[in-house]
């Protein structure tokens, strides 16, 4: 079955506050049944939104679709710096019941959106790329530099127990503004302007009193280095 089961619309993914593009589709199975189901759109690569100067990082996600609906917004990527970025998706459909007959369960992608800006919602058909597209290097207008890499969805090192507040990542952002750090799904402050929730020194995040992480709590870190 190939990436958009048949009759796929577009979709919109709220990833990013300002403009957004919405992408649709009307998802259905090879018998013409409206499925419901789940995809899962990432941006492949941090960039920055040209239209409001907004991060998009690569946080995945998760966008359900009912009765074959499915719509998503996402900031376009035409006019992202760097240039010739994009996004995967993958979608998963599990077994149910319609019209009396078993149907799924069904998986597909990763699939490679590239995102114009648009003020009308766009099928599906027109934002899907060749997924080698989607790999950063091999993105058009994306000039790699040596030594340049990423860390996506890194759990920096540290016991999270409510009472220590350091924790140690990987290695070291380059630069330091590049950290984009998530507590429970929460973007976590590193500036100095009195709302701060944590400052950064070479890979140590030392978090202030207030921002300590609790048991059970996540910490999830993206950056470059």
């Amino acid at each position: 079955m190939r990436g958009w089961l048949i009759g796929l619309a577009a979709v919109a993914v709220g990833q990013a506050a300002g403009p957004t593009t919405t992408v649709t589709a009307m998802m259905t199975s090879p018998a013409g049944d409206l499925i419901s189901g789940s995809c899962v759109v990432q941006a492949v690569a941090p960039f920055t939104a040209a239209a409001t100067g907004y991060r998009v990082i690569g946080v995945p996600i998760t966008v359900p679709f009912a009765r074959g609906v499915f719509s998503v917004a996402v900031a376009p990527t035409d006019t992202a710096t760097p240039a010739g970025q994009g996004y995967k998706v993958t979608c998963a459909v599990p077994r149910q019941i319609l019209g009396g007959r078993s149907v799924g369960p069904y998986a597909w992608g990763p699939s490679c959106w590239h995102i114009p800006t648009s003020a009308g919602s766009l099928d599906v058909g027109a934002v899907e790329v060749a997924p080698s597209l989607c790999v950063p290097s091999a993105a058009p207008g994306v000039v790699v530099t040596a030594g340049l890499n990423f860390a996506d969805q890194e759990s920096p090192a540290g016991t999270i127990d409510g009472i220590n507040g350091a924790f140690t990542l990987a290695h070291t952002p380059s630069p330091a503004a590049a950290l984009q750090l998530f507590r429970n799904g929460l973007a976590q402050k590193g500036t100095s302007d009195g709302t701060q929730d944590y400052a950064l020194s070479g890979a140590t995040v030392t978090f202030v009193s207030g921002a300590i992480p609790q048991v059970g709590d996540t910490l999830l870190a993206w950056y470059r280095y």
